[in-house]
């Protein structure tokens, strides 16, 4: 943003803000992101065969920051 436009801003009031944890939390659709990783858990309790629990933790974490990073890219 050019100098100029940022002091325009300021003379009509226009300011921003700072974000919070909440903004960011919000950012990564938590609502979506649960549904991702239920789907997911389901899937390894569904599977025929049985999971590593070490890497079937590691799978439901990897799923949900993948989740909430696609959740963010999309804002």
């Amino acid at each position: 943003m050019a100098l100029a436009d940022h002091k325009l801003m300021e003379e009509v009031g226009f300011r921003m803000s700072e974000a919070t944890a909440g903004d960011f939390f919000a950012l990564l659709k938590p609502r979506v992101m649960s549904l991702v990783v239920f789907t997911a858990f389901v899937g390894m309790v569904a599977a025929p065969v049985a999971i590593n629990p070490l890497l079937a933790v590691i799978a439901i974490l990897a799923i949900a920051i993948g989740a909430g990073a696609s959740g963010a890219l999309n804002m």
